[in-house]
């Protein structure tokens, strides 16, 4: 996100450039462009690893805020995080001394804005769950929102199975070959929708990269399997509800490549990425295609890692840049 920032060295201005950038600033029916979109996201690949190398750890003592909202309280209030921290301690003791009626008079969110967990698991038998998920997309061209509620049986016996499997060495398009019922599941969901509203490919595509953008909290590796690198397989992220940039492009090359569509995982070595590649009809964005370099494909590059990406959307640091093709299924292309 250098390029987005030319002149702002110091990454404590950037945060206060991100704090301000909001509708009043940018104009209430203003278009917030990708950039943008991903800078604000809190899941954003690219700014926040370089901003937390640069600032100090404090915030890693506080358990009450994320290490993002950590940030911006310190950059744009300046007073000390443990301040904060006792406010918060304080409002939830008082919070939860309140009878529910009480707590009625202090809510101040619309219960039209109030929307269901993005995904919800709850044991029904043994080692058997179910987790529902719950996103919404936009059709292109459309202004009304179609929002989705489906549901999967995870069998946990199976989870443990892919946790317990050795890590390939880098091939990160044989974790989203390999086969599980729930993606078969999952799947067959993406089908009935298919079938019901019958888009062209590329809003099924961009359907598919809403759901995987709604439900995973981008984490580092380090912090929720305590190694440098780890590539969950598609039911590791779809149990786990967190990952990396690899996590996401593996669950969405999974998904999309059991609807016939041929997908290639994309690595882009500097800075290091992984996202996915996809073939859809070429009805939008066409100008930034990504051709391959075996076949007569061209893909939309796919970028999970935050909701402010659509399909076709490439992140500055890769425009024009040549990514190693990993392809999935190949064989039956």
């Amino acid at each position: 996100m250098d390029s987005f920032f030319p002149r702002l060295a110091n990454f404590t201005d950037r945060v206060l450039l991100l704090a301000n950038l909001n509708t009043t600033s940018l104009g209430q029916n203003a278009q917030i462009t990708t950039n943008n979109s991903a800078l604000v996201s809190s899941g954003g690949d690219y700014f926040w690893p370089t901003f937390f190398e640069h600032q100090s750890r404090e915030w890693e003592k506080f358990t009450g805020v994320s290490a993002h909202i950590a940030s911006f309280i310190t950059a744009k209030h300046g007073f000390s995080l443990s301040t904060f921290e006792n406010l918060l301690a304080g409002g939830k003791t008082e919070w939860e001394g309140l009878s529910e009626s009480e707590k009625l008079q202090y809510d101040i969110i619309p219960d039209k804005d109030k929307r269901p967990p993005r995904a919800k698991a709850e044991l029904l038998h043994d080692s058997i769950w179910r987790i529902t998920y719950n996103w919404s997309f936009t059709p292109t061209n459309k202004t009304e929102t179609v929002h989705f509620e489906i549901s999967i049986q995870v069998d946990q016996t199976n989870y443990k199975d892919f946790v317990s499997r050795a890590r390939h060495n880098g091939q990160y398009h044989l974790y989203a070959e390999e086969n599980s019922p729930e993606i078969d599941q999952l799947v067959d969901h993406f089908k009935k929708i298919q079938f019901q509203y019958k888009w062209d490919s590329y809003d099924q595509a961009s359907n598919v990269l809403a759901f995987v953008q709604s439900f995973i909290s981008y984490r580092y590796d380090k912090d929720t399997r305590f190694v440098e690198e780890y590539p969950r397989y598609p039911l590791e992220t779809l149990w786990d509800r967190v990952g990396d940039c690899e996590d996401f492009a593996i669950l969405s090359g999974a998904i999309l490549s059991r609807l016939g569509l041929k997908v290639a995982l994309l690595l882009y070595p500097n800075p290091c990425h992984l996202a996915f590649g996809v073939e859809t009809s070429k009805t939008h964005k066409v100008e930034n295609l990504i051709k391959d370099p075996k076949y007569d494909v061209s893909y939309y590059y796919g970028e999970g890692t935050s909701k402010g990406w659509q399909l076709g959307d490439i992140p500055q640091d890769y425009h024009g840049a040549t990514p190693d093709f990993y392809r999935i299924n190949e064989s039956n292309w």
